[in-house]
């Protein structure tokens, strides 16, 4: 959720920029720890409440060409999550990195995205690589790496913990 969050939160940040930089040097716009410990209502994601405990850090950095005009923007994300549910508790750990090209209109996310696991029933879902998307479609137009999350969506998280 958080993942999802930071990277329409990058966007939209993005997106709305209608003044050019004063400065061609980088500009630190999120640099933060955070913590969330939330209920996602039954039939949102899981058939049943999931309480969604997590931390972690969000650096997003913007970058300029030397005339000043927004070029890309980088976004570093780590964290833990613990998705809790009437079965159990899977623990995720990841850790990407973004980079927004506004030439392209494009955002690329390289890392591990997803990495649940469950006690002694091991992986859960890992989902880690590189997905580039057009950010006029939000449809995937790269997709490198096994991505669990992408392809098949969180339905074994929700039979892991339910």
């Amino acid at each position: 959720m958080r993942r999802l969050f930071v990277m329409g939160m990058a966007i939209g940040l993005l997106l709305a920029m209608a003044v050019p930089a004063l400065a061609a040097k980088p500009q630190v716009v999120v640099d933060e720890d955070f913590a969330n410990d939330f209920t996602i209502p039954g039939g949102a994601l899981c058939s049943f409440d999931v309480n969604l405990v997590e931390s972690g850090h969000e650096r997003i950095t913007e970058f300029f060409n030397n005339d000043g005009e927004f070029k890309t923007a980088h976004v570093q994300v780590h964290g833990t999550s613990e998705w809790t549910g009437p079965g159990g508790t899977a623990t995720e750990h990841w850790a990407w990195n973004g980079i927004f090209d506004a030439e392209t209109n494009t955002f690329t996310q390289n890392g591990n995205v997803w990495n649940l696991h469950m006690g002694a029933g091991g992986v859960i879902l890992h989902d880690k690589g590189q997905i580039t998307f057009d950010e006029s479609t939000g449809e995937a137009i790269s997709i490198k790496g096994p991505h669990d999350v992408w392809d098949e969506g969180l339905g074994a998280l929700c039979d892991a913990i339910g």
